[in-house]
């Protein structure tokens, strides 16, 4: 239950960013309502100093920095999950089959 209220939490986080960042530029399309490095960087600020560790992962489950993670979630606005350990957090791409299925879910 704790987990699923902190992905909650992070997946809020992140929205609310983009959001505030579109209604602060209402002239800005679709296309720039995903999240800036800023708002990352933020997120990282508020969410991510909480834990000891952060780990970092592509789709395939390789270790990758975490400059290259924001770099993605900025660009191909890419979905990843969020798995919990007793010192940290595992930051994970999904594939584009679990994204699909997660798409798929929400409808």
């Amino acid at each position: 239950m704790r987990h699923k209220l902190l992905n909650l939490i992070a997946v809020l986080a992140v929205a609310t960013f983009a959001h505030a960042q579109n209604n602060a530029s209402p002239e800005v399309g679709a296309a720039e309502s995903r999240p800036t490095m800023q708002d990352m960087q933020q997120w990282k600020s508020d969410y991510l100093t909480k834990f000891k560790n952060v780990t970092y992962l592509s789709e395939d489950g390789q270790p990758i920095s975490e400059a290259l993670f924001f770099q993605r979630v900025v660009n191909e606005k890419r979905g990843f999950s969020q798995q919990f350990s007793s010192d940290g957090i595992v930051l994970r791409f999904l594939s584009d089959a679990e994204t699909k299925l997660r798409q798929a879910s929400t409808q």
